[in-house]
Order: C-alpha cells, then structure tokens, then sequence
C-alpha cells in the first residue's frame, strides 16, 4: 500500500480539493441485467443445495482463472423465488432512504447463513446503515461481517438498490470520525463488509456482490495521508472500505458484478494476505476514494470494470494494486479502464502497480489505460507479463519497472515481458527501465506492434548483466513519436536486437536514435540505441569527424544488432576502422543514404550490403 508515495515525490503537483458529490452518475451506471421484482428473483446460487451445506474441508489451493464471456441474465419471465432468498424487507427493512436498515438487513443475513446458504436481496431503493452502539469495539469495524460461505448479495441494479453507510445514529461520516489515538490508523470511521476467515468461522468461499451500489458517503479529496488526519477527518481512512476480505484461513471465489462502489477514503475493494483465492470483478464501477480503488493479494479476473473517471471526484489514489507474492497466482484484466484522475492536466496516481514472483502472471489486454502518473507500475518484481492490444493516453509515462529495495524480504528483477499491440499516445516513454542497482538480467523483453504518437518508445536505465530476448520489432512511430527522447535518457550497457520500426517521419528531426556533438573533439564515441541513428551537428565543418564506440559498449549488443547510421545537417562523418569495434578495412564516409552495420558472431560490427 501506499508505494507510490515511496517512489515519487508530488511535491511539483498540485492535489485538488474536490466536494464529494452526493448524487449518482446516472450516465456511467450500467444496468446490464434486468431489474429483478422480488417476486421474480432468479436463484443463482454457486454450489449446489448439497454443496452449499457442508463445510469446507481439505487442502487449499489457488485457483487458475479461466477467462471466459460474462454473460447477461436471459430475458423472459424468471423462476418463482425459492427458500433459499431472503429479502431484507420481509426482515423490516425499508429502503426509503430515512430508516436504519441495518438490524433488518443483519437478520437476513444471519437467516441465510443460518440455512447454509442464499441470496440476501434488495429491492429498488435506498438503505441506510450505520454501525450499531451495541457492536463491539473494532480496530476496523464493519456494519456487516460475513462469517460463513455460500451467499449472494443481490439488488436491483446499481442505480436502483443503494447500500448508504453512515455512522452510528446516521450522522454523517463527512463530519462524524473517531479519533483512535494511534499514529497508523488514526481515525476511524465504518467498512461496509468484512468476509474475515478465522479458525472459528472457518474457510470462506463463494460470496457474491451483485446489482447494487455500495455509497460510503465520503468520496476523494485529494488528501493522501495514510491513517487519517484526526483533527480534519480527511485522509487515507484505512477503516473506510466497501469490501474487505481477509484472515487466517483461505478466503476464495469473491465475485463483484455489476455493482457500483463509490465515496470511500479507503481501498474501495480489499483483499490482503496470504489466504486470498480468487477475487472477480465483472462489469464494475470503482471510483471516488483517497485510498486505492482496488488493492488485491490474490488471483484477480477483471473484465469490464471501470476504476476512477473523468468527472471531478471520480479520482482514486491508485487504480489497483496487486500484489501476486504467494503461491502461483494470476491476474487477468481486460476490457477495462482505469482513469486515476480526472483532471487530464495534473494527473497523479499509477493505474496499476504490480509486484509478482516468477510463478505467477499477469494478463493485461483490450483496455484503456488514461491520465495517470504512470499507466503501470512494475515494482520490484515480476515475470510473466502480457501488455496487450491496450490503449494508453495521457500518461507521465505509460510503463515503468522500478527496484528500489521496498521489500527485501523478495527477490527482485523482472523477466518474460510481452508487450504488443498496444496504442500510446502522449504517455512519456511507452516502456521505461528504472533501475538503480543493476544487480540483475532482464531476460526476455519483447515489444512488438505497438504504436507510439507524442512520446517515446523506450528510456531509462537499462543495466546489470547483460539481457537475453531483448526484441523491439515491428512498433510505429507516429506523429510527435521518437525512439527515445535523446542520448541522455538511455543510459546501461544492454541493448535490444531492433528491427522493422516504421517512421512516419519525414526527415530526420524526430526520427532514429539522433547524436549531437558539440565539443571541440574530432572524434565522437557513440552508442547506437534502436535501428536508426542519426548523426546530426558537429564543430568540425571543415574536417572530418570520426565516429567510434567504444569496447566497452561493445559487450552490451547482441549479435545481430543491426542499426543504419545516417549523416543529417552536416555530411563529414566517418565511420572510423577500428578493430576494436568493427571489422572495416578503411573508414567509410557516411551520406545521407546512410551505412548499414550489423554485430557478427565476432561481437563486431560489419557492413551490411
């Protein structure tokens, strides 16, 4: 939690205090299932009746998520209900908006987990909770506390049936907060639900949130302080989450469909330690939090959701964070956008920050990824990564990896890197290497069939032993784009085998790897980056300028490098013959036709015809 404070200062941003709004983006919920009459409530439990009554017993195990299509209740009549719903006004309920509902919804919960299983539903309207003055005191107090497996929480439609948190005698918890007298979780307010395993519950699995919005009546500000600020209620609220899963023993198959969850200060969707299964999110809508809008420790599969927004609060501190450091773990998101802030001219916050072992996966494909400080954080640690067909807009920089040594209890380093297909568009560097020990190889690193437009394809630091499988090919470089923005953000000894980049660049002012050398020497060492190196202003009008690269530079290129050198503004370059670095038999003038030189199996440049 909290890691891009720990890399990034924001001291030259400027955070935008935005007034919570009460009402509801009619126009971003997304009603994709029918509204449901209590009389006609379709019964969808996940197990069977037998399944649904009996314990969970044997050894625990991470599920693989298989990707599949979500698919829309059917139309038509839907079955009668049966026993196994409990509707929470036949429990006293109201939902008018006015009443504490809480002790009606508590006693159909308890009804449900009672008989083993079930759907607790909610018609259309508003419901007001509150913790209760009879609750027992709790480091993180949550109005409901889900103990047993086997339930589905379902409403109307997430326009329709809204779960409405308050605290205690329905005050409002914008200007209502405990101070707790503790220097990390300072102040205190109310979670929605806790699904918390202990040895006295047992295993927890299959609880499904659905058709609703779940409203913490709170909503971003722009006040990132971890804990809470006891004198202003502001803050990082780290008791003030919608869903929380934790515990001692496995938590598994937490599904949250078509449900819209806002106007938190703490993570809006939770799931820490290392007891998390699966955890789905299916046609969601996350926003509006001074915490994270997500923040998972587990496999994750989310499709279709959306977290933050463009209208002003929608704002999140981060998208998701996901933190795969168990036991082989995946995490797919597709279809999806996640839109930190929403003011695209001081954006802030990463979409997504990652820390994976080499035993799990991360999948990301057919999303958008918009106006956050970067797209995607790769922090200290991961392998298995699939960038895919996204598109990423208005970025500071659309990837990242980044050791700095957070969690030395892990391993560090990233290897088996995808990234293909994806569009960038004014996002800073479409991969950036940010590495300041250069302790390890980066081992297999492909970017293929991407599009850059303003911004660069790669920078960084590229160190540490020398990088196997590092292949930039076939990407486009359009309008505003570059290979990377200048000689001085490229920096290490590796470099990748760059082929087939098309420039859709007229000349050579933005185009190719392009070298200025304006000291008074008359030769001029390169280190030629990406396919194309473009040698530009020298002080040597009147002479020959030499162009070398050193021995050194050398054992950072793999065979088969391949670049092609052209003289720009000024036509006295020389490739110089030196067998330290090539294999000429004289120099040879460079023209504005350019010189083709490749590594050979020698480690040597030579001329290609």
């Amino acid at each position: 939690m909290n890691i891009l404070a720990r890399l990034t200062s924001f001291s030259g941003l400027r955070s935008r205090k935005i007034q919570p709004r009460k009402g509801y983006r009619y126009a971003r919920r997304r009603d994709r299932h029918l509204a449901v009459a209590a009389d006609q409530l379709e019964v969808r439990l996940v197990l069977s009746a037998t399944v649904a009554g009996a314990a969970l017993t044997g050894t625990y195990s991470s599920p693989v998520i298989v990707l599949g299509p979500v698919h829309p209740l059917p139309p038509g009549p839907l079955p009668s209900p049966t026993p196994h719903v409990f509707n929470v006004m036949s429990y006293g309920a109201l939902g008018n908006g006015k009443h504490d509902d809480t002790v009606a919804i508590r006693a159909a919960i308890a009804a449900a987990q009672a008989a083993g299983g079930g759907t607790i539903y909610f018609p259309a309207g508003t419901y007001d909770v509150a913790m209760q003055a009879s609750d027992a005191p709790s480091q993180f107090p949550a109005i409901f506390n889900i103990t047993s497996s086997n339930l589905t929480f379902e409403g109307a439609g997430p326009t329709q049936t809204i779960l409405s948190g308050f605290m205690p005698g329905l005050l409002d918890p914008k200007t209502h907060w405990n101070v707790t007298g503790q220097s990390y979780v300072a102040i205190s307010r109310f979670g929605m639900f806790s699904i918390n395993s202990t040895t006295a519950t047992g295993a927890i699995s299959n609880i499904t949130f659905e058709s609703m919005n779940i409203d913490g009546n709170l909503g971003y500000t722009g006040n990132f302080t971890v804990g809470g600020v006891p004198a202003t209620g502001d803050g990082w609220d780290l008791t003030s989450k919608a869903i929380a899963l934790s515990g001692a023993l496995p938590v598994n198959n937490i599904v949250i469909q078509n449900t819209t969850i806002d106007n938190w200060r703490g993570e809006e969707v939770y799931a820490g330690g290392s007891n998390i299964g699966s955890v789905s999110l299916i046609d969601d809508d996350i926003y509006g939090t001074n915490g994270d809008g997500v923040s998972v420790s587990g496999n994750l599969l989310m499709n279709g959701t959306t977290i933050g927004g463009s209208a002003p609060g929608d704002d999140v501190y981060n998208g998701l964070e996901n933190f795969d450091l168990g036991s082989p773990q995946q995490t797919i998101i597709e279809n999806s956008t996640i839109e930190v802030s929403s003011n695209p001219n001081t954006v802030h916050g990463d979409g997504i920050v990652y820390l994976g072992l080499s035993t799990s996966q991360l999948v990301v494909q057919n999303s958008t990824i918009a106006n956050n400080w970067y797209g995607i954080l790769f922090s200290e640690v991961g392998s298995n990564v699939h960038i895919q067909n996204n598109t990423f807009s208005n970025n500071n920089n659309a990837m990242i990896t980044s050791v700095l040594g957070l969690y030395p209890q892990y391993p560090t380093g990233f290897s088996n890197f995808t990234i293909q297909g994806n569009s960038f568009s004014h996002s800073g560097a479409a991969f950036l290497s940010q590495d300041y020990s250069g302790n390890y190889a980066f081992n297999n690193l492909v970017i293929n069939g991407n599009t850059v437009t303003y911004g660069t394809l790669l920078g960084g630091g590229f160190y540490g032993p020398k990088w196997s499988g590092f292949v930039v090919e076939n990407n486009v470089l359009g309008t505003g784009a570059s290979d990377i923005s200048n000689p001085a953000s490229y920096v290490g000894t590796n470099f990748a085998t760059w082929t087939n980049t098309t420039r859709q660049g007229t000349n050579f002012s933005t185009d190719g790897y392009k070298i200025n050398d304006f000291t008074t020497a008359t030769t001029t060492v390169i280190a030629p980056v990406s396919d194309q190196t473009v040698l530009n202003v020298n002080q040597h009008a009147k002479g020959t300028q030499l162009v070398s690269i050193s021995a050194a530079t050398m054992k950072g290129y793999p065979v088969g490098f391949t670049t092609t050198i052209y003289s720009w503004s000024m036509s006295n370059w020389v490739l110089q013959a030196d067998p330290r670095w090539n294999n000429f038999t004289k120099n040879i003038p460079i023209g504005p036709q350019g010189v083709k030189i490749q590594v050979n199996s020698k480690g040597l440049f030579q001329v290609v015809s």
